[in-house]
């Protein structure tokens, strides 16, 4: 599975994650909320985890500013440091 597709996945459980724990938070408990700010957390991890397949750079690197680099949760084809496509399965490629 390509790097790609993990991130979108990612994304997708993120959204449900939000939208249950506000509801729980709606409807149970105000506890929930404060679980949901652990969320953020637990997702720059795993996010962090996914890198490029040829570089391994993580793939929410968007640049740098000044010398600083930063990143950020977009959905990338392309790697913003080496320009290796993520979006093509590694083993497809031989590596």
């Amino acid at each position: 599975m390509s790097v790609y597709n993990k991130l979108l996945i990612v994304w997708l459980a993120v959204f449900w994650l939000v939208c249950l724990i506000g509801l729980a938070a709606y409807w149970l408990s105000s506890l929930f909320a404060l679980a949901g700010l652990l969320l953020p957390l637990m997702i720059k991890r795993y996010l962090d985890r996914l890198t490029c397949p040829h570089c391994n750079m993580p793939v929410t690197y968007q640049g740098e500013i000044v010398g600083v680099a930063y990143y950020g949760g977009f959905l990338n084809r392309v790697c913003r440091k080496c320009g290796g496509r993520l979006d093509v399965d590694s083993m497809a490629l031989g590596k």
